[in-house]
């Protein structure tokens, strides 16, 4: 999902046959596509200047888990693992910008974020914030896959190259392509309960794969942490998210923001509690 190249034209027809004749070379690197395959010491480094594949860690503890686990009648583990999701909003990204008569460049198009956008634009762009101008038309039901930049900067960088107005409508193919999605989450997990009921401890390890952006990976993984047991009150515990890069597609907002991954292993362990 990448964009290497920019492509403008009179009209959509010119503007594919010429997209057709950009030629890329490319040179094969090492890929990291499995998130635990990142974190090893030998890995090859999605961004070097990082020295590590290793986006966040969010640890959480409470109580002693030992004397948890020790007082359960009960005690189950279970690894569960979900995938990327697809938002899929009715409408695709689409936007218009042009130069204003102040020589603002202007950007309208649907969006979550809209200060988040000016800002970067306004870094890619060299320009002061104050020259940068967002309009949301209308944000739809984005479910969260409007926070990213997707068309905005391209946009705008059009626009600001070419004193001209620009508009842009993607395929539902190049949506899919090229916006982030839901993150794909492994959660491996320990509970032990009471034969009365109640839980007496959690221990929890969730892994969740960031693509090769950061978006906002960190903040996912802190609200799947913090719902790594589920709805319920837990004395005892003890719960580490990670967040790797990997050389996928970025993952990032989706509804929920993380409490979907781990509400679903939590809810499981407790109807297998429960069966117990």
């Amino acid at each position: 999902g990448d964009k290497v190249a920019l492509v403008v034209a009179e009209s959509d027809d010119t503007a594919r046959a010429a997209a057709a004749l950009v030629k890329v070379t490319y040179e094969d690197l090492p890929a990291i596509t499995d998130p635990v395959q990142a974190l090893l010491p030998d890995a090859p480094l999605v961004h070097d200047s990082r020295g590590t594949n290793l986006l966040a860690r969010i640890p959480i503890r409470k109580g002693d888990v030992a004397a948890g686990f020790a007082a359960a009648d009960v005690v189950l583990e279970g690894e569960f693992e979900t995938t990327w999701q697809e938002h899929a909003f009715l409408q695709p990204e689409a936007g218009v910008a042009w130069v204003d008569n102040d020589g603002r460049v202007v950007i309208e198009t649907a969006g979550q974020w809209l200060h988040e956008d000016r800002k970067q634009i306004a870094l890619i762009l060299g320009l002061p914030e104050e020259q940068v101008v967002i309009r949301y038309a209308a944000i739809g039901g984005a479910f969260g896959g409007r926070e990213d930049l997707s068309i905005q900067h391209l946009l705008a960088l059009a626009a600001w190259k070419l004193q001209r107005r620009v508009g842009i409508v993607w395929t539902r193919e190049e949506s899919i392509l090229a916006h982030h999605k839901r993150h794909p989450f492994r959660i491996s997990c320990r509970w032990g309960a009471t034969r009365e009921g109640k839980i007496t401890a959690v221990e929890a390890e969730l892994l969740a794969d960031g693509g090769a952006y950061a978006s906002t990976s960190a903040e996912v993984t802190k609200v799947a942490a913090l719902f790594a047991t589920g709805v319920y009150e837990v004395p005892n515990l003890s719960v580490a998210g990670k967040v790797a890069y990997t050389n996928n597609i970025p993952s990032g907002a989706f509804r929920g923001f993380g409490a979907p991954q781990a509400q679903f292993a939590s809810e499981v362990m407790m109807t297998r509690l429960a069966l117990a």
